[in-house]
């Protein structure tokens, strides 16, 4: 799963950069994605990172697609872009946590340039985004919905006995700051 998704997000980088650049520059973007030599790591590892990657790239590229489409006036292609970024997103959501803040920018952004464009839109448009909004609204509800049912309590996650918080009190050393510097005005971040 992670060489699928490391080179879905290659295909992705592609295709994103071909809607503003000559194809020489495309493949050019998409071989320096692919020659990271951190990703050529990753992607050889059980890590969610290659995974959200490639949701990620693929996303932006919907996104893109999508306003693209709206702006035409080509609802068609809008909705279609809309329902596959719908998924995108919750597999993102789904993934890490940072799909989480990513599904609220894109949300934003698409609802602020495009919201009242939609409504107005063809009613496979509309129906389309009543598709992304259930999606990307499912997917951190099932998850908090897990929680709270296997755990007992839907923000274990932040508060419970794995969370970040949990293991910096049960790793850090009696007496000594936490975060060295963090506290210091003078030192520059």
């Amino acid at each position: 799963p992670a060489m699928l998704s490391y080179v879905a997000a290659v295909v992705a980088v592609y295709r994103l950069a071909k809607c503003w650049l000559p194809e020489a520059w495309s493949l050019l973007a998409a071989a320096a994605l692919a020659a990271n030599p951190s990703l050529l790591y990753l992607q050889t590892t059980a890590m969610t990172e290659p995974l959200f990657l490639g949701l990620f790239c693929w996303a932006v590229v919907w996104t893109v697609d999508c306003s693209r489409a709206l702006v035409a006036n080509q609802d068609s292609r809008a909705a279609a872009a809309l329902v596959k970024l719908g998924v995108a997103l919750s597999a993102a959501v789904l993934t890490r946590y940072d799909g989480w803040i990513l599904t609220a920018l894109i949300g934003c952004y698409l609802l602020a340039a495009h919201g009242r464009r939609v409504v107005r839109g063809t009613p496979r448009l509309r129906a389309a985004a009543i598709i992304f909004s259930v999606l990307v609204l499912a997917a951190p509800l099932a998850w908090l919905w897990f929680n709270a049912r296997y755990f007992h309590d839907p923000l274990d996650f932040a508060r419970g006995p794995y969370s970040a918080k949990a293991i910096e009190l049960r790793t850090s050393i009696p007496g000594h700051d936490p975060h060295p510097g963090y506290h210091r005005p003078w030192i520059v971040f």
